[in-house]
C-alpha cells in the first residue's frame, strides 16, 4: 500500500467520521447450513434462558453466561448490540462465539468478544467440544462473509494460539478472500498443580523456597490473619478491601487503577455476587493489626482458578503482599482438588517463580469487504508502522 493511497484513506475516513457513527441495523435472521444453523441471540435475557445449554460448552470462565452478563449489564453504554452467535445441530447447541457489536471512527462498524477492553476476558472464541467440526466452522465462516458489507473489522483479541476452532474459522475466512491481520498479544499462565503445597514447593528453585519460608515465618510473627468471603458481607466488605489496595497501589506508581472506571466497579460487584451464589468465587484479604494489606478475587470452573484481580498496600511492602496472597489462592485451590492455577494474560516476571506455563496469543483482525473497511485497514497499518518507528527511535 502506497504512502499516496494511505493519505488519501486518511482524508476519506475523516470526511466519512458522521457515517461510521450512524446506528446499524444489527439483527439478522438464522442462517442454515445443511445439518448446522446459526442463529445470533441478541438479548440479555435471551442469554439467560439457554445459559444451561452455552455453559456446558465452556472451556474458562469467561465464556459462561455469568460472567458475559456480569459484563453487558455492566458495560451496556459501550457496545450496540449483543450478538452471541450459537450453531446448532439437530437442535442442539455444539458451539458458541459471544460478540458484542459497535462503531467507532477508529473501527467503524465492528464485532469484538464479550469481556473485552479492560475487563479483559481470556481465553475468548468458538467453544465446544465439537466446535472444530469442517459444518460448524463453515456455518460460522459464511454467517460472516454473507455479511461482508455490513461490517468493517472482526477484532478477535487475545486469541490462543492453540486454538483449534478459531484457527479454523480465521483460515476459512482468509480462504474466502477477507484480509486478515494478525499481532503478537500477552501470553497468559498456568501452573498445573499437585496434591500438596509441599510437592508444588518441591518445584521451585531453592532460592525461591527459601524466600517462601523466610515470608511464612515473618506473616506468623505478625500474627497475619486471613479472610475468605463466604456470605454476602463479607462480599460487600471484600469488594471495598481490593477496591481501596488496588487504589493505592496504582496510586503509588503514578497511575489510576481499573476502579477509576464506574463500568470496571459495576461489573467486579456484579461478577462477585453472581460467582458467590454459584460457589465460583475465590476472593480473600489478609490482614495485620486489624488493617487489611493485601486482597484478592479470582474465579473457578470445574478444573481450576483463575486469578483476576488483586490489590496490595504500598505501605506493607515487607510483608510481601502479592507472595503472600497468590500462596494462600493457591493453597485454597490445592485443598480444594482444582488442577490448575491461571494468573491470565500478563507477563509479569512474577509469574515465572511459580513455574507457570505460558500459551501465546494473538490479536486477529478480518477486514470487511466494504471501501470502508478497506480504508480502515490502512488507517490501522499506518497507525501502527509510526508507533513502530517511535519506539525504534
Amino acid at each position: 500500500m502506497s504512502e499516496q493511497e494511505l493519505k488519501m484513506q486518511t482524508t476519506n475516513l475523516a470526511g466519512a467520521s458522521t457515517s461510521l457513527l450512524d446506528p446499524v441495523q444489527w439483527k439478522q435472521p438464522a442462517v442454515s447450513d445443511g445439518i448446522a444453523m446459526l442463529e445470533c441471540i441478541d438479548s440479555v435475557d435471551a442469554i439467560k434462558a439457554i445459559s444451561r445449554e452455552i455453559d456446558d460448552l465452556s472451556i474458562s470462565i469467561f465464556d459462561r453466561t455469568d460472567w458475559m452478563v456480569a459484563w453487558l449489564e455492566a458495560y451496556r453504554s459501550q457496545y450496540q448490540q449483543v450478538c452471541v452467535l450459537i450453531c446448532r445441530i439437530d437442535d442442539r447447541v455444539v458451539a458458541c462465539l459471544p460478540l458484542v457489536k459497535s462503531t467507532s471512527l477508529k473501527k467503524g462498524r465492528h464485532f469484538a468478544f464479550v469481556g473485552s477492553g479492560k475487563a479483559c476476558a481470556d481465553f475468548m472464541g468458538i467453544s465446544g467440544q465439537n466446535a472444530n467440526q469442517p459444518e460448524v466452522i463453515e456455518c460460522f465462516a459464511r454467517w460472516f462473509y454473507e455479511r461482508k458489507n455490513e461490517w468493517d473489522v472482526l477484532d478477535f483479541d487475545g486469541v490462543a494460539c492453540d486454538h483449534a476452532a478459531m484457527a479454523s474459522l480465521i483460515g476459512a475466512l482468509r480462504e474466502k478472500g477477507l484480509a486478515v491481520r494478525e499481532s503478537p498479544s500477552l501470553s497468559t499462565w498456568r501452573v498445573q498443580l499437585p496434591a500438596t503445597w509441599k510437592e508444588l514447593e518441591r518445584i521451585f528453585s531453592k532460592n525461591a523456597r527459601k524466600k517462601f519460608r523466610k515470608l511464612e515465618r515473618t506473616l506468623n510473627e505478625a500474627d497475619v490473619k486471613m479472610h475468605r468471603v463466604r456470605d454476602n458481607a463479607s462480599l460487600e466488605r471484600g469488594l471495598e478491601i481490593l477496591e481501596s489496595l488496588h487504589t493505592q497501589r496504582w496510586n503509588s506508581l503514578g497511575k489510576p487503577g481499573c476502579f477509576v472506571s464506574p463500568n470496571f466497579r459495576e461489573f467486579v460487584a456484579i461478577a462477585a455476587k453472581s460467582h458467590l451464589g454459584s460457589g465460583n468465587l475465590r476472593m480473600m484479604w489478609l490482614e495485620v493489626d486489624g488493617v487489611p494489606f493485601s486482597a484478592d478475587i479470582g474465579f473457578v470452573n470445574d478444573h481450576g482458578v483463575f486469578g483476576y484481580q488483586g490489590g496490595m498496600s504500598p505501605d506493607h511492602l515487607k510483608y510481601e503482599p502479592g507472595r503472600a496472597i497468590l500462596r494462600r489462592q493457591i493453597e485454597w485451590a490445592i485443598e480444594d482438588g482444582f488442577e490448575f492455577f491461571d494468573f491470565l494474560r500478563g507477563d509479569e516476571s512474577y509469574k515465572s517463580r511459580w513455574n507457570a506455563d505460558g500459551t501465546k496469543a494473538m490479536r486477529v483482525e478480518v477486514f470487511g469487504a466494504g471501501t470502508r473497511a478497506n480504508l480502515i485497514r490502512g488507517i490501522l497499518w499506518l497507525g501502527r508502522r509510526v508507533k513502530r518507528i517511535l519506539r525504534r527511535s
